[in-house]
């Protein structure tokens, strides 16, 4: 990436908006670090690109559509740490009569990469016949000088609940969310009081 704060944008459209497994395999050669992917999920952990571009065909292979919408990006260019605010929306053939949305966080780190180490096929298709230029193509390999190669995905609601049917109604409505937290701020009151109902109060 050059310009990471305005590639990532790029980057989740090719691989979390995208139902083609080969352009999230363009996406993935261009800007993921080819040797080694550290990846962390609520469910899974990874340590190659090669394994993150499965997971991502697999998960457009459950859904029949999915998109992305970026919300904001942070980016640090001393730490090269970038965070990016988004909401996923994806329609799981097991959730078939409407759209589920995640609202996630996305920790990125980034390292410098040799251009050397690029392979030939990855900037190829973007030169073209500019290759023949000469020193087009070795100007292409240096454009995008940083990739991830940390990658953790935080999301704001739990995904499996709100991908379950039926559950999922319960579960993006705030009034239980909040029906739940005062239940949880109650009982946990009333055993701070002795379990007085009496002396219960619960609003301070």
């Amino acid at each position: 990436m050059e310009k990471p704060e305005q590639d990532i944008v790029e980057v989740v459209h090719m691989v979390v908006q995208n139902m083609s497994g080969y352009m999230q395999a363009r996406a993935v050669e261009r800007y993921y670090c080819p040797s080694s992917v550290e990846f962390k999920h609520f469910l899974i952990n990874l340590g190659t690109a090669d394994d993150l571009l499965a997971v991502y065909q697999f998960w457009s292979s459950v859904n029949l559509r999915q998109g992305a919408t970026i919300r904001s990006v942070w980016y640090n260019e001393e730490t090269d740490a970038m965070v990016v605010h988004l909401t996923q929306h994806c329609r799981p053939f097991f959730h078939f009569y409407s759209d589920v949305h995640f609202e996630m966080l996305i920790f990125l780190r980034l390292e410098e990469f040799s251009p050397a180490a690029t392979t030939a096929g990855v900037e190829v298709g973007e030169v073209g016949e500019g290759t023949a230029e000469g020193g087009a193509a070795e100007t292409s390999s240096k454009l995008r000088r940083k990739r991830i190669v940390e990658q953790r995905d935080f999301f704001l609601t739990n995904p499996l609940l709100k991908a379950l049917p039926g559950i999922d109604v319960v579960y993006r409505s705030t009034l239980w969310r909040e029906t739940v937290a005062l239940f949880i701020v109650v009982v946990t009151r009333m055993r701070r009081e002795g379990f007085d109902v009496s002396e219960t109060k619960l609003f301070p």
